[in-house]
């Protein structure tokens, strides 16, 4: 395999309070929960950039539209 044309793709959804990880709010708060799917998401994210693809992709979800998001722009300039 040519790792030179290997790409990654990281699949997330933007993490709002009450939107994300619906399952654990209760023992979480909506605030803490959307905090720890960040977590996951640059965890997942930077695990992609350490195995050096020649390129990540962010295939991410928001409700304004990953382009239109300020998350999704941030998460795109760090990775």
């Amino acid at each position: 395999m040519n790792r030179s044309r290997l790409a990654l793709i990281v699949f997330c959804r933007e993490p709002i309070p009450h939107l994300a990880k619906t399952r654990l709010i209760g023992k979480l708060t909506p605030d803490a929960v959307a905090r720890l799917a960040d977590a996951f998401i640059v965890d997942a994210l930077s695990k992609a950039v350490s195995v050096r693809a020649s390129r990540v992709v962010i295939a991410a979800s928001a409700p304004e539209g990953a382009a239109n998001s300020k998350y999704c722009c941030r998460l795109a300039r760090r990775f």
